[in-house]
Parts: C-alpha cells; structure tokens; sequence
C-alpha cells in the first residue's frame, strides 16, 4: 500500500551551512522525500565540508517510528556527502533524543542549541575546530 508523503521541510544555505526547518507530523514516505530533497540541495552545492542545522520551528513536529528508522541510514549518506557536524535548535525533548541517539550511533558530531542565532555563531566561531582546516 502507497501512502501520501506527511510533513513539510524548508531547506536554506547560509554559506556552507544547511539549515532545514522540518515541521508537521512526517511519516515515512515523507522522510524519503526529506532525503531526496536534502540531497538535491546538496548536489547543487560544492561544499567538500559543511555542516547541518536542524531547525525545529514547530513544537507538533514528530516523525513516526518507520521514518526515523531512516533517519540513521540517511545521516550516513550526508556524511558520505561531507556533513561533518549536525546542530540540534529548539523542538520537543523527544525529537532532539531521537536525533542525537541516532548521530552518536554513527559518530556524527552534534550540539543541542536553544536557538538558531547560537547554533550559527557557534559552528561560524569553531570552524577551523569543526571543519578541520
């Protein structure tokens, strides 16, 4: 059975830092969509090395369990594609749990900020520290 893609997801670049807004409940098929998306605006950048800010604006925001079993799989593939740091801004204790359990499962560098002005200062003060130049 096919299901409708559930859940909405704002991409933006702020030099070589990704900033995605996911909001609404997002299932599956809208996870899949997410990683495409995400991997298209990768591909039409040439960063060797960047990092990712996951901007939760909506405080409803909650995938199911099936799509964050994509979550790891899909964090994977960005580091394969150069993310070398994820920031974690605002959104529910649940969430932010599931993110950081899933970037620790991989090594995957990643911080907890309570807004997005922080989460940019910091990777923008700690690059050489981050990006390992």
């Amino acid at each position: 059975m096919k299901y409708n893609c559930h859940g909405d997801i704002e991409l933006n670049w702020l030099g070589n830092i990704l900033i995605c807004k996911p909001s609404g409940s997002i299932n599956f098929e809208g996870a899949q969509r997410f990683h495409q998306l995400i991997n298209d605006s990768i591909a039409t950048h040439n960063y060797s090395r960047w990092a990712r800010i996951e901007y939760f604006t909506d405080m409803q925001t909650l995938a199911t369990l099936d799509a964050y079993e994509l979550l790891t799989l899909h964090l994977e593939d960005i580091v394969n594609k150069g993310c070398i740091f994820i920031g974690l801004v605002s959104g529910n204790a649940l969430e932010i749990e599931l993110f950081k359990k899933a970037c620790c499962s991989i090594g995957l560098p990643c911080k907890e900020f309570n807004h997005l002005s922080e989460a940019i200062e910091y990777i923008t003060n700690s690059f050489n520290t981050i990006f390992r130049i």
